[in-house]
């Protein structure tokens, strides 16, 4: 791709965030889908019916009573219910539409990675490697992360890029439950006065706080600790940490094709460039 199409595909992304999402708006989203429909239909020609696909909505359409002679009817609660009803079809529609262009930007950066398909590769992993061994997490932990990773590579070399990807998000999953559990954290946790919610939750003086973080939360819980815990994680993009999670759910490759559907060697490489941004943070970080 080039940076040509990258610009514009940006640029049709900043003006549909542009747009507030009603009812009322309904026009002017459906006006931008017909700029932006040349561009997918001659770069991305194969994801142009879901593209399409999205503007063929619902509308919610209730029932009225009508009124019998000399009768007077009150509809106006069903009005509201069926405005109500259609602004949600609205800002659904509207949604998939911004997932559709944020994945094609995605797309056209990994169609740019300028990574070489072993040497680069086995570089970004052994780094991974060097930095797990190098932190602060438990030991256990760090066996379980490091066997996913080889795992990770050895996939990767197998041309199995989505395995790659699966096992990259259990060693991610790994990292930051091995980072809640580090026995400064716990300690932190038991002084502090707003710990995370899910760990407020199961109690944050529970002198079993540690097993019961592992057995009673779960990724969306860690993901929620993580970004609460660390300043500037904000900057890893909450998506970063989701997208692997979604990579594992078959209706995610049915709601989002186009970002989650197939997986190649490009696509693999940007996911570990991904885990690599997030362990960097978390590996220096302390409470």
């Amino acid at each position: 791709m080039t940076p040509e199409i990258a610009t514009i595909a940006r640029k049709r992304r900043d003006e549909l965030a542009a747009i507030t999402p009603s009812r009322s708006t309904w026009t002017a989203i459906t006006e931008w889908h017909a700029r932006t429909r040349p561009l997918i239909s001659k770069h991305f020609a194969t994801d142009l019916g879901a593209f399409d696909q999205i503007l063929k909505v619902r509308w919610v359409a209730y029932p009225r009573v009508i009124a019998a002679a000399g009768r007077r009817v009150d509809n106006s609660r069903t009005d509201a219910a069926e405005r109500s009803g259609n602004e949600k079809v609205v800002q659904a529609a509207y949604a998939k539409l911004l997932a559709h262009v944020d994945a094609i930007i995605e797309l056209i950066g990994v169609d740019d990675s300028n990574f070489n398909e072993t040497t680069e590769s086995d570089s970004v992993f052994s780094e991974i490697e060097n930095l797990i061994d190098q932190s602060l997490l438990p030991t256990q932990y760090k066996t379980v992360v490091l066997n996913d990773l080889l795992e990770a590579r050895r996939s990767y070399r197998a041309s199995a890029y989505k395995s790659c990807v699966v096992m990259l998000g259990a060693a991610l999953e790994g990292v930051m439950l091995g980072t809640l559990v580090r026995s400064d954290v716990i300690a932190g946790f038991s002084l502090s006065a707003s710990p995370p919610g899910p760990i407020r939750r199961l109690g944050n003086r529970n002198p079993l706080l540690a097993d019961k973080i592992g057995r009673d939360l779960g990724f969306e819980d860690y993901k929620v600790c993580i970004h609460e815990l660390i300043d500037g994680s904000d900057a890893l993009g909450v998506d970063n940490v989701q997208s692997f999670r979604n990579a594992i759910h078959p209706w995610k490759s049915i709601q989002e094709p186009l970002k989650y559907g197939a997986f190649d060697r490009a696509r693999a490489i940007h996911y570990l460039g991904s885990f690599k941004k997030i362990l960097d943070a978390l590996v220096v970080w302390t409470p």
